[in-house]
């Protein structure tokens, strides 16, 4: 069994175990969602994904000219080492470090914007989703839902909230073990 499944058994076996430990004239359901699943069917998944692949294409021309530059460089420094003076080859070798250091940096900024671009469009629609799935758990009686992959509480009913008193009895206990 992958790490995954363990987890996400162990987390519904707790929150089960939770719920039937709670109010027994209170009916308790548990609800799943694939966060993933959604982000890449829904309108605007797709659409973020056609966003990202035009992003992803003009960036790749943009690199492949500076590669080509890089190897043409490269090519004429090994053409004409022989017939360049020592300070020419010095020069162009610069030019030609300077450029490689230019390309990784391109190479860098582009996976970065990338990533912040691909960030910003699953943060949007996880938002989005976190709003009707609130709206969908009152309306159809959910306590918890759960996305799948990797297992997070998307909703939970806050009456079942118990932070307050795990945080007063974790204050009362500190200091005591330090003694």
């Amino acid at each position: 069994m992958k790490l995954t499944q363990i987890w996400v058994l162990l987390a519904t076996f707790v929150l089960i175990s939770t719920l039937a430990l709670g109010n027994e004239n209170v009916s308790q359901r548990i609800g799943f969602i694939n966060l993933d699943l959604i982000a890449m069917n829904s309108k605007a998944g797709k659409s973020s994904l056609d966003d990202l692949k035009k992003f992803d294409t003009d960036k790749k021309e943009i690199i492949a000219s500076a590669e080509k530059n890089l190897l043409k460089a490269q090519k004429e420094i090994q053409d004409n080492s022989k017939i360049w003076s020592q300070a020419k080859q010095e020069e162009a070798l610069k030019a030609l470090y300077q450029s490689q250091a230019e390309y990784q940096q391109l190479l860098a900024v582009t996976q970065q914007e990338l990533n912040s671009l691909r960030a910003q469009a699953l943060n949007s629609i996880y938002k989005d989703v976190a709003e009707i799935s609130n709206t969908y758990a009152k309306k159809n009686n959910y306590s918890i839902l759960m996305n799948t992959a990797p297992p997070t509480i998307i909703y939970y009913d806050p009456k079942d909230d118990v932070t307050n008193e795990i945080l007063k009895i974790y204050d009362a206990s500190y200091g005591k073990k330090k003694k």
